[in-house]
């Protein structure tokens, strides 16, 4: 039998994946994903293993509304095996703890979860506040049970956003908490191979917490995913050396180039803001150019970069991002409208600014929405 939709609904999907394990393995996607077809979330490892599935997938950043998940619950609940185990990250993360119960499933795995988005409870993780919706959020915090009967909460308890969320999970009745530490919101990233979430699987199925925790820390030291993304947490704190040398590491371990430049230019970016928002001005601004350097031809990482500088009142630097990220990337919209909006604070009005208009008007002239972008700037230069 194939893969088929089982459910839908304006906000989510459901697929069943016909395998052969006597367990089913329950899947919610993330906040990115979409659905398409019957794809389903870690459909490569269910694929390899031959695991008996069904996939949740949102239409939208939805975090899985109640109504949607009352609507499924009949139809998922009747194709479960006797044993059911709940798997997702982040948003899903938060639907495998908060719809545990309601669908049936017996063991969860909620890798980086929220316990809910609404800005009353949780004012400071402001990550997903706008997708915080009352007419579908109402009541959403997930409380003591809700969860699977046997649960793991999986992440990074040393970095406060997602820790504060496992510590209220860790609080339910019947999750446990399995600390990845220094991973941030990159956790997930441990369990990438299919070898390693059949481990997964099997150790959550002996419901043993503490022989989980030793197989993640006995195996610290072979995972390439562990050590790219530590070094992430080292960078940004501080520790250039210490993270060089964890990206070396990972390197050998069979991380791919272009991931660890990526890495990279996203910790030094954190970096940049943590020095400012620890008031250390002099040496925040000294950093720039090491974080500039650091983003390579990134035109994303340029451009976030650039937009922060700009509000920190460094418009030499700014502007050195927005020529960067244009030169790799010469059609993209916000590159071109931050260096339009750097030269308009600090350029007087001449051909410096004209040129650049015009450059960006040559490079968008058949994206009609992007072009509309820039030339609605034009009354900012007085005509």
């Amino acid at each position: 039998m194939s893969a088929r939709v089982i459910f839908e609904d304006d906000e989510v999907r459901v697929v069943h994946r016909p395998g052969a394990t006597d367990y089913t393995l329950l899947t919610f996607a993330a906040l990115a994903h979409r659905p398409k077809g019957t794809w389903i979330w870690a459909d490569r490892p269910v694929e390899k293993l031959d695991i008996e599935a069904i996939g949740v997938v949102g239409k939208r950043e939805n975090w899985y509304p109640a109504a949607s998940m009352l609507a499924a619950a009949p139809t998922i609940r009747a194709l479960l095996r006797p044993v059911a185990i709940g798997y997702g990250y982040s948003m899903g993360g938060y639907a495998v703890l908060k719809y545990g119960r309601l669908l049936g499933l017996t063991h969860g795995i909620a890798v980086s979860p929220q316990t809910t988005i609404d800005p009353v409870q949780v004012p400071s993780d402001r990550r997903f506040h706008r997708f915080h919706n009352p007419l579908l959020h109402g009541g959403m915090a997930v409380l003591a049970g809700d969860a699977p009967p046997v649960t793991f909460a999986v992440g990074d308890t040393m970095w406060d956003l997602d820790g504060s969320h496992l510590r209220r999970a860790a609080a339910l009745p019947g999750v446990s908490l399995v600390p990845l530490r220094f991973m941030k919101h990159a956790a997930i990233d441990r369990f990438a191979s299919t070898r390693e979430l059949a481990a997964l699987i099997s150790l959550v199925l002996a419901g043993d917490a503490a022989a989980l925790r030793a197989h993640l820390r006995r195996g610290r030291q072979h995972s390439a995913e562990q050590h790219l993304w530590v070094g992430r947490s080292a960078a940004s704190r501080g520790h250039l050396k210490m993270a060089t040398r964890l990206w070396a590491r990972a390197e050998a371990l069979g991380a791919k180039p272009a991931k660890i430049v990526g890495v990279r230019g996203l910790a030094l970016r954190e970096r940049q803001i943590n020095l400012f928002v620890a008031h250390r001005i002099p040496e925040a601004r000294a950093f720039a150019d090491i974080a500039i350097d650091g983003q390579g031809d990134s035109a994303t990482g340029l451009v976030r970069l650039g937009q922060f500088l700009q509000g920190r009142r460094m418009p030499g630097k700014a502007m050195t991002c927005f020529r960067r990220a244009l030169a790799a990337s010469p059609r993209m919209v916000q590159a071109h409208v931050g260096l339009l909006e750097v030269l308009r604070d600090v350029a007087p009005p001449g051909p410096t600014i004209t040129t650049a208009r015009a450059a960006a008007i040559e490079a968008l002239g058949d994206r009609p929405a992007d072009l509309a972008t820039v030339l609605a700037l034009d009354i900012s230069y007085g005509g």
